[in-house]
């Protein structure tokens, strides 16, 4: 028996800022087809920061079966041949609002690792008023799978907590979230999503830079030394959740649901890694298969 792929849940954001860069081009699928793609950079202005968000963007050039160009390729290639960004020209760069989803992206990286981290995906392009107010929201609807208080370098506990959480996407497709953080004066989020709980929630996208001075070692020698501070820029980049709705209790998901969204991570999972593993790979894995199961991490 075929098992029913689970429900697509809400997942969509807004970013309004300064386009930064674009990098687009009509290019040629693996299929020899036509479509847009590559990526946009939208600067998020806040009082005391400010984000780069990055979205990426790809469409057909035709619609399935016809040689009628997409509207969502004709509203993308208007964002490539006209729209003007800031390192093009700072002084008439367009402000923008980018609609779109959260995805993931699982791959292999140059160490023949397993890695996962999100994606923004874009849907719609609009300009809009030069003194629109910037940011860069999204609304989710996830399951709460868990929390890890954080520490430092140093084990000392931080003013971040690590939300495990996943949602659901076209297909039944899993897409956990990764960097979903919530800060102490949210706390109280633990009370009402409890493990298992599902809910919808106002997620702030964060990216931007912190500097920090730090001292290199002290230069042994006489007389006027060069000064030996320098300035290391570190970016945060996550998901911080800045507040949500009640949950679900009656439509959210059940246990067996959870089980299966497990379960289908596990075989996306599988199946971006599989290619890679080779025949003597298998041979030294014990006790199985394949793909480790103990090699996959859960969402």
């Amino acid at each position: 028996m075929v098992q029913e792929a689970l429900k697509e849940m809400k997942n969509g954001f807004k970013v309004v800022g300064t386009l930064k860069t674009k990098d687009l081009r009509i290019d040629k699928t693996k299929s020899g087809k036509e479509a847009i793609m590559g990526n946009v950079v939208v600067e998020v202005a806040e009082a005391e920061k400010t984000h780069n968000i990055r979205v990426e963007v790809f469409s057909m050039r035709y619609k399935k079966d016809s040689d009628e160009e997409s509207g969502l390729f004709k509203g993308y290639k208007t964002v490539m041949d006209e729209y003007i960004a800031k390192d093009d020209d700072p002084q008439n760069a367009d402000v923008i609002e980018v609609s779109g989803s959260i995805d993931v992206n699982d791959y292999i990286n140059r160490d023949g690792n397993l890695r996962t981290s999100n994606r923004n995906r874009a849907l719609f392009f609009e300009r809009v008023d030069k003194d629109s107010k910037q940011q860069a929201l999204a609304t989710v609807e996830a399951v709460i799978t868990g929390y890890v208080d954080k520490t430092d370098a140093d084990g000392i506990p931080t003013d971040e907590t690590k939300v495990k959480a996943a949602t659901v996407g076209y297909g039944g497709k899993i897409i956990p979230l990764e960097n979903l953080v919530i800060n102490k004066d949210l706390e109280a989020m633990r009370e009402a999503y409890f493990e298992g709980t599902t809910g919808t929630l106002t997620i702030k996208m964060n990216n931007y830079p912190v500097e920090k001075e730090q001292e290199s070692a002290d230069i042994v020698g006489f007389g006027l030394t060069e000064d030996q501070t320098r300035t290391v820029v570190n970016y945060v980049s996550n998901l911080q959740i800045v507040g949500g709705s009640y949950p679900d209790t009656e439509t959210g998901l059940t246990e067996e649901q959870i089980k299966q969204m497990s379960k289908d991570r596990e075989t996306q999972l599988s199946e971006v890694q599989q290619p890679k593993v080779s025949t003597q790979a298998v041979e030294k894995i014990s006790g199985g298969f394949g793909v480790n199961k103990a090699d996959i991490p859960a969402f």
